[in-house]
């Protein structure tokens, strides 16, 4: 059995060499330095912290200034929400990284058995999503319209000039876009990435089933190595997928006054950054879960092979029983332990963000 918490020293391959070098390059660093490590390091380490606390104060001052100068409750509240995800969901990460090395470690040692499956397509994908957010800032400093008076809207009423207004607000459109979309962004493919590996794990285990029938032990060892360790990755990875579920929502709460209330959101630029951001947020949850729930409808596949598998010498093994026990139980990825992420899960959180959305729209006020 693996240790998530144990360092496992086999070369990162791709994409995830491209996935944690893009988490460098939103500041997602581990909280401490190795023992080993040197001055620099040590000092990159205390900049960087200084660095994060700067990003967080800010993200936190203009969030809150935002939220009060806001003409509805929900809006105010939507906008605070999604500010303190993102601010989470970064902390969650910079303490887990090095789990989620390792949990790529982890998977790379599983798959050493087997051929390896291609997924440099997930690369490309990720290239092109984080493109987009670029070309989107690109946008945002070309437009005229993009700029307004911050004064109201990021700091409480204090008058800034023409000038250090727009570079007020360029640096919040380069701190949202660097530090807090792309760090989202970048785990949705992470956690894509790892459901598909671990699918590939699973059929390729379902695969070798029916070649190995005489060796039960090794086949229920097998399965239990698998087992076990898709649970500590999933122990590792199921907080910060909660919080993606979180951030969508608040997203989408935030979305709706956008396309409902459009008189609220006076620039074009801003609705359809909104807009975009959604749908770019919305894709990549729907192709999360929808990866995840592959897992369980695999493992079941193998539990149907089990169940018909053969006995040996005209009577079951106790082996045999115990590995058709064990394979008789799905292997799930969750939220946070709360639920299990099937198909049935997709479609009951749409819903769900649908209706609480439109409800809250349909009992605030000011609406």
């Amino acid at each position: 059995m693996y240790d998530m918490h144990e360092q496992v020293n086999i070369k990162m391959i791709q994409p995830y060499d491209y996935i944690f070098f893009l988490f460098h390059c939103a500041a997602i660093f581990p909280l401490t330095p190795d023992s080993d490590a040197s001055v620099i390091a040590r000092l990159f380490h205390i900049l960087l912290a200084i660095f994060n606390a700067f990003i967080i104060s800010f993200t936190f001052s203009t969030t809150l200034s935002s939220a009060l100068s806001a003409k509805s409750l929900i809006l105010s509240v939507s906008v605070m929400l999604l500010s303190m995800v993102n601010i989470l969901h970064c902390l969650v990460l910079v303490k887990k990284i090095n789990e989620l090395k390792n949990t790529v470690s982890i998977l790379i040692g599983l798959k050493l058995h087997r051929k390896s499956e291609n997924i440099g397509w997930l690369k490309i994908l990720l290239t092109g999503f984080i493109s987009s957010l670029f070309v989107m800032l690109s946008l945002k400093f070309i437009k005229k319209d993009a700029f307004f008076d911050i004064s109201i809207t990021f700091f409480y009423g204090y008058r800034f000039n023409n000038i250090s207004s727009g570079v007020i607000y360029t640096i919040h459109n380069i701190v949202t876009t660097f530090f807090n979309i792309m760090p989202l962004m970048i785990f949705a493919f992470f956690y894509m990435a790892v459901c598909y590996d671990i699918r590939c794990i699973l059929k390729h285990f379902g695969k070798t089933l029916t070649n190995n029938i005489k060796n039960y032990d090794e086949i229920l060892h097998s399965y239990t190595v698998i087992k076990s360790t898709v649970s500590q990755i999933d122990d590792s990875v199921n907080l910060l997928v909660f919080i993606t579920i979180i951030y969508n929502f608040s997203l989408m709460c935030f979305s709706l006054y956008v396309v409902l209330e459009p008189r609220m959101f006076v620039k074009p630029m801003e609705r359809f950054s909104t807009g975009y951001l959604f749908f770019i947020s919305f894709t990549l949850f729907i192709s999360m879960t929808g990866l995840a729930s592959v897992v369980p409808e695999v493992s079941a596949e193998i539990g149907s092979i089990a169940s018909a598998m053969p006995e040996t010498v005209g009577k079951s093994t106790f082996s045999q029983q115990r590995f058709i026990g064990s394979a008789e139980k799905d292997i799930t990825l969750t939220v946070w332990r709360i639920t299990s992420i099937r198909r049935n899960f997709i479609f009951g959180i749409i819903g769900i963000f649908f209706t609480y959305t439109l409800m809250f729209y349909t009992l605030n006020p000011k609406s």
